[in-house]
Formats: structure tokens, sequence, C-alpha cells
């Protein structure tokens, strides 16, 4: 029995599948059983992203089509992102300070200690509340919302 290839198309979008082997019709000479969406024309080299795609009884190079532009983000995807980045900025500011950084690197007996020694007045406890503050919105900002 011989065998013939024919070159399979997807029967929708006439796009390039794959090669296919053909046999020869046991009932009839040089009739052979094929797929429905294929031809004997053989097929272009692909290159690049192009489709070959089988039209009008010819192969042809089609360009892919670019995929749309994603849509804007919407009023609450903004207003979440804008969350997201102040809290960014918030972590950032606080471990940028020093106190804060002494906070997180020490026991709290040690941190009872730094204020105990660097708190002498009302303008160095509104300083070290202040840092207080920062540090206890960034963490609420974590874990409470």
């Amino acid at each position: 029995m011989r065998t013939k290839v024919f070159y399979v198309y997807d029967g929708d979008t006439k796009e390039y599948l794959e090669p296919y082997l053909a046999q020869e019709s046991p009932e009839e000479l040089d009739v052979y059983i094929a797929p429905k969406a294929s031809t004997e024309a053989v097929p272009p080299s692909k290159v690049g992203e192009e489709a070959i795609c089988f039209k009008q009884g010819a192969w042809v190079r089609v360009q892919p089509i670019p995929d749309p532009p994603p849509p804007p983000p919407t009023a609450q995807e903004l207003e979440i992102f804008a969350i997201q980045m102040a809290d960014l900025l918030a972590k950032e500011e606080a471990r940028a300070d020093v106190v804060l950084q002494y906070f997180v690197s020490h026991t709290p007996k040690e941190c009872a200690t730094y204020v105990q020694t660097n708190v002498t007045s009302l303008a160095t406890a509104r300083d070290v509340l202040a840092k207080l503050a920062m540090a206890v919105s960034v963490l609420a900002r974590d874990k409470l919302r």
C-alpha cells in the first residue's frame, strides 16, 4: 500500500498544524485517506512569530495580531496601589530611622534603658513619642488592616 504526505491545518483558523502520512485507499488507485483539513501543498518554513495558514488554496504567511493593551486600572485598583505605596514608603522611613533600628535590634530592657537615659526633656520625649508613633503606624498598617 502506498503513502503520501499531506499537510494538516486547523479547520477554523486555517493555521498549519502538522504533516500527516496518508495511506492509499484500498478501493481506489491514487486516492489517499487524509484528514478533511489538509492539502498536498507543502507549507513554507515558519519565520519568527508568524503563522502559516492555508487560505484560498495556498499557504500564506500571517503576522501575529498583537495582544491588546491591558485595560487602564480601575479607581479601586489605583486606591489599593496608593495605599501599598504609602505603606512601603512608611516602612522605608521607619527602617531608615536610627532610633527605631535601635529598638528593633535591642531587648525590651535595653530599649527601656534607652528611654530612661535619652528622654530628659519635653522636647526629647516628643521626639521619642513621634518615633514610636511611626513604628506603631507601620505595624498597625501591616497587622491590623
